[in-house]
């Protein structure tokens, strides 16, 4: 295939002075340097594989890691009980059935 290709100075310069000293046509060392050139552009780097190192953290003594309630007040202090900003499960059955008494009396349309 021909084709017309800007090179710049430098990377002409070096293209050319390559061919001399291999004793190769110009083209074909062009053609040469494209091929190895694209192939490392369009293969994508092989990507590092990350791994951690495990380390042995042991359990505290006093705590029990079975009541969340308590490893929650001892990290949090007492205040997480109060500032829970997850509703529970009994409060959410409230909501759920307020709103259906509610649509309820409205015929059916939700809120």
């Amino acid at each position: 295939m021909r084709t017309t290709l800007t090179l710049d100075s430098d990377v002409a310069a070096k293209a050319r002075k390559g061919a001399a000293r291999l004793g190769k046509p110009f083209k074909d060392v062009i053609n040469h340097a494209l091929r190895i050139g694209l192939d490392e552009v369009l293969t994508p780097p092989t990507a590092k594989r990350y791994q951690t190192q495990p380390r042995p953290l042991g359990l505290r003594d006093g705590l029990n890691y079975d009541d969340i309630a308590g490893l929650l007040a001892v990290g949090e202090g007492e205040a997480h009980r109060s500032s829970s900003s997850m509703p529970t499960s009994r409060s959410m059955r409230k909501t759920v059935s307020r709103n259906t008494t509610r649509s309820s009396a409205r015929g059916g349309m939700p809120n």
